[in-house]
């Protein structure tokens, strides 16, 4: 009898154990999705594209690749002259 008893009481205290554990990680788990972290700096670097060039050289035209009177960026609608 003594020993069911030590052992009721271990299954108790065990689930109490347990119960707080579990409001200990869903608190945890609560701050660390509200925290507001800095913005990665690895978010703002692009990935190199496979032919050599980057997104930049392709967007910028050149005087040799643009026709006669049409602007040199195209972006800013600026010509040069």
């Amino acid at each position: 009898m003594k020993t069911n008893r030590k052992l009721e009481t271990r299954e108790e205290e065990f689930k109490l154990m347990n119960g707080e554990v579990k409001q200990l990680l869903a608190s945890a788990r609560d701050y660390l999705l509200n925290m507001e972290l800095p913005p990665s700096e690895i978010a703002t670097v692009r990935p190199a594209p496979r032919d050599g060039k980057s997104q930049a050289d392709k967007d910028e035209v050149t005087e040799v690749d643009k026709p006669k009177g049409t602007p040199v960026n195209t972006k800013t609608g600026a010509s040069r002259r």
